[in-house]
């Protein structure tokens, strides 16, 4: 949702005017992302990555069975806009990890089939992670380049380390290599 403005360049009551004047439907889903991001905030900090991951509902028989095609791509879209923009004016700094669990348990609540991944990559000698969504192999909360640099963690057995309902410790996960 580019809302065409900046919270630098506006005061406090200029940013709830200008929200107060979004349509309905906006407006309720910004409200919806700004609580699930504070709310997973609140997770992560008192229950870490395993709390937070839990209760996120598995991949349904129905899901595993749909198409690109079978799916609203404007509803996963908007769900992506909605928390972004609740991301950029929220209190906690919510970080690309807030954003990709509260779009991953959205997606998955509507029964698709989403992946939530986290990469690593090495800048200037330190280690750098991200976190992101797939839905059929696709990046949606991010354009590819923004993911592009990050190697995606794998499960001890290789295969590409995905979240759900059940989380091994991090301990068990090692970079995937090419």
């Amino acid at each position: 949702m580019h809302m065409g403005w900046s919270v630098r360049s506006m005061s406090f009551p200029a940013i709830v005017r200008r929200g107060l004047s979004l349509p309905t439907e906006e407006r309720s889903g910004f409200l919806k992302a700004y609580a699930a991001l504070g709310w997973t905030d609140l997770v992560l900090r008192l229950r870490g990555f395993d709390g937070a991951t839990r209760g996120i509902v598995p991949v349904s028989a129905s899901a595993a069975s749909k198409t690109l095609d079978s799916i609203d791509i404007e509803k996963v879209n908007q769900y992506v806009r909605w928390i972004k923009a609740a991301a950029r004016y929220h209190v906690v700094r919510a970080r690309c990890l807030h954003e990709s669990l509260t779009l991953h348990r959205w997606l998955r609540q509507d029964d698709l089939p989403s992946e939530l991944r986290i990469g690593v990559r090495m800048e200037d000698g330190a280690l750098k992670a991200h976190a992101w969504v797939e839905l059929f192999s696709q990046v949606v909360n991010d354009p590819p380049s923004a993911v592009a640099g990050f190697r995606p963690l794998n499960g001890l057995d290789g295969q590409a380390a995905t979240w759900g309902t059940t989380v091994p410790s991090m301990q068990a996960f090692v970079v995937g290599r090419s």
